[in-house]
């Protein structure tokens, strides 16, 4: 998918092709091997392409516990929860806004956390809530992300527990589908 997206950007594309022919076609990519399922593989066109990389990721990082890309997240922004925090984030899940949640703190991971120091943006001292709002407003996708935020991030989880907080939902996620 991402070698995908990378040649997708460059070149004239039709945005209705599937992202199967797209790689037999101009990727050269042999036919016989699938790209993700038989029928997502005939039904997932390049206008899908963010959309299925996004949740493809999540399920990745979600099923790998030490997931690399978030092991190179700075440790102040590793923290651990106290058991308030714990019991408080827990409380706000439903399994109708887990995925709405692991969705929205992905990104903001990947592309907020990875690499910064701990005088950079975001600070680690900063409650998430508000930095998880600021991060989502692109998010066209989930039209309601505020109110998830809001929902299941408590007020006293800052940005120094967001992989912390990561791990516990993902747990928890698990353990609803279980």
């Amino acid at each position: 998918i991402e070698l995908v997206i990378s040649f997708s950007s460059f070149g004239k594309q039709r945005p209705q092709q599937t992202i199967k022919n797209y790689m037999h076609e101009v990727l050269k990519y042999p036919l016989s091997k699938p790209l993700i399922s038989p029928i997502a593989d005939d039904k997932c066109n390049l206008t899908h392409l963010l959309f299925l990389w996004q949740k493809l990721s999540i399920l990745r990082a979600k099923l790998t516990p030490s997931y690399s890309k978030f092991s190179q997240v700075p440790k102040h922004y590793t923290v651990g929860l106290d058991t308030s925090q714990h019991h408080a984030l827990k409380k706000g899940i439903d399994s109708n806004n887990i995925n709405d949640i692991l969705s929205i703190m992905y990104p903001f991971i990947l592309f907020k956390l990875h690499g910064q120091t701990e005088d950079t943006d975001p600070p680690p001292k900063q409650r998430l809530q508000d930095c998880l709002r600021d991060f989502s407003q692109w998010n066209i996708s989930l039209p309601h992300g505020d109110q998830i935020i809001n929902q299941i991030i408590p007020e006293s989880i800052l940005v120094c527990h967001t992989v912390n907080s990561w791990c516990i939902l993902v747990e928890q996620s698990r353990l609803m589908q279980a």
